[in-house]
């Protein structure tokens, strides 16, 4: 007889059944991790979902929020990053931020032990809100991947992947930034293998592609309680 998976977030074809995962996490609805490398198209393959129901809570929108004049998590960063960061209205100068705590994986770190204790109460909060107003499925769309302690409230995690070449070119034409700026967020990132390896649906989206179907798919399996 086959063992029973114990785990929240096992490989795909081994997840454990809707049921047991609503039992264990005492949820209602359920609860995705979304997330993807720079420049995969994450935003395109988040409104797929949105256009099909589900609640989409973008956890970069949350991180804005935390970071409001007058937050403490304001005050933190720029007592570590510097106070020059704050521009004259309050606000937080998000590209000279990016410049410095993206330079390094260890400064990339630190940025994210200040954020992410704020950003998960708010995102839980939103979650709530979500299961409240009738959502069967809310999703953390969330750049980070495996270092928040909101992935133990997942029932599994959705990644979108894109070739690298095709990646970096995406960025240049967004983000109006040179090609060291990107190399440099690049290498603050987990590779593509430790992203793949570590989630439970891949959604592949290079140039040319509609990843619509694929979303479909993973819904389908998902609410049916991951083919268990």
């Amino acid at each position: 007889m086959e063992k029973k998976a114990t785990n929240i977030y096992p490989i795909f074809d081994r997840m454990m059944s809707r049921d047991d995962k609503e039992q264990l996490l005492k949820q209602r609805g359920m609860m995705l991790w979304f997330t993807g490398l720079s420049g995969s198209g994450k935003s395109t393959v988040a409104d797929i979902f949105r256009a099909h129901g589900v609640c989409v809570i973008d956890c970069d929108r949350l991180s804005r929020e935390t970071v409001e004049p007058g937050s403490p998590v304001l005050a933190d960063i720029a007592r570590l990053f510097g106070e020059d960061l704050i521009l004259p209205d309050g606000t937080l100068d998000r590209r000279g931020l990016a410049g410095r705590a993206f330079a390094s994986a260890e400064k990339t770190e630190l940025l994210n032990s200040v954020t992410h204790p704020a950003i998960t109460a708010l995102a839980r909060k939103r979650v709530a809100e979500a299961e409240k107003n009738g959502y069967e499925i809310a999703m953390l769309d969330a750049p980070v991947l495996f270092s928040s302690e909101l992935l133990g409230d997942c029932r599994a995690v959705i990644c979108v992947c894109a070739p690298r070449d095709q990646r970096m070119a995406r960025l240049l034409s967004r983000d109006e930034i040179d090609l060291a700026e990107i190399e440099r967020r690049m290498s603050a990132q987990p590779d593509e293998k430790y992203y793949r390896d570590n989630s439970d649906i891949i959604i592949e989206n290079p140039d040319g592609c509609d990843p619509t179907e694929q979303c479909l798919r993973a819904l389908e399996i998902l609410k049916s309680g991951g083919g268990k």
